[in-house]
């Protein structure tokens, strides 16, 4: 590109830090959403207290409660990842594990309930606080962050609901 544009060092040195910048905030948070799934996934080992770790308990836990109604919950798992965590990636890292496992015990397709967490996952990014924020930044609507989420939690549940129905 910067041959391209024909940019002089001082565009460069500008972009680099503009770029830098716009995706701090993001690797930030990616860093630290991977580390909860590493902590996730290794917590137990080599535990006095237990041998399994938390996705493992999470997943006996919610498989215990819902059952054959997982279908309906999995999707629903991945948009609150997103909301939490800003981002479907992260969500999906977070909770795609907690998912196939889930599924795995309660006899149901992992790849259709690790589906319906991506799906869960990209629904949430209407009501990511992130994607949100950023919108208003960008179009100059800051300060109505708030009213935007609550508008788009209808619209969110109904698309997991299609994706539960088909």
């Amino acid at each position: 590109t910067v041959f391209i544009h024909k940019m002089s060092l001082k565009s460069v040195l500008i972009s680099v830090r503009d770029t830098f910048k716009m995706t701090s905030g993001a690797a930030i948070a990616l860093f630290f959403g991977v580390s909860i799934v590493y902590i996730y996934r290794n917590t137990g080992m080599n535990s006095a207290f237990s041998d399994e770790s938390m996705l493992v308990v999470m997943a006996e836990g919610i498989a215990s409660v819902s059952r054959g109604a997982y279908v309906c919950v999995a999707p629903l798992i991945g948009a609150l990842g997103s909301f939490m965590s800003g981002s479907n990636t992260v969500s999906n890292t977070l909770f795609a594990g907690l998912q196939f496992q889930t599924a795995v015990l309660v006899r149901m397709s992992p790849v259709l309930i690790v589906a319906l967490q991506n799906i869960g996952a990209a629904a949430g990014n209407m009501i990511c606080v992130n994607n949100v924020v950023a919108a208003c930044a960008t179009t100059g609507t800051a300060g109505n962050e708030g009213r935007i989420i609550r508008m788009n939690i209808l619209p969110c549940v109904i698309y997991c609901c299609v994706a539960i129905l088909v």
